[in-house]
């Protein structure tokens, strides 16, 4: 069997944005926001891992799609931020309850990608 694996690469908006892959090959969970830099992104993921256990879970029907486009979860922080965001819908709420909890254990044995480029040195912002 695989591992998980996260990706970091870039959206159609050019923001740095990560991505969790199950051991199976299938995307499990994804950035909820963009980051103009990589070394944002990197932390957004530490913190979201390091605080998998305290995540929350929405579950909603897409904007605009009623229950005709399935059911999809966000993952928040305690403070109601988003952190995550479910890769695509499913058909039943409680199949996508699973899919967070699955998510939750896949984010905590992440283990970020090797830099691009070189990484920052300490307190130098990466480019």
């Amino acid at each position: 069997m695989g591992r998980v694996t996260v990706q970091i690469d870039r959206d159609a908006d050019a923001l740095y944005r990560w991505r969790i892959r199950a051991p199976n090959g299938r995307m499990v969970g994804v950035a909820a926001d963009g980051f103009a830099e990589e070394s944002q992104c990197r932390a957004h993921l530490l913190r979201a891992r390091g605080s998998a256990d305290r995540l929350t879970s929405w579950v909603h029907h897409p904007e605009g799609g009623g229950s005709a486009t399935g059911w999809q979860w966000v993952a928040r922080d305690g403070e109601g931020g988003n952190v995550a965001v479910s890769p695509r819908s499913y058909p039943r709420h409680a199949t996508c309850r699973d899919a967070f909890e699955r998510f939750l254990e896949l984010l905590a044995q992440s283990v970020p990608p090797p830099w691009e480029g070189r990484p920052p040195a300490e307190g130098e912002a990466h480019r």
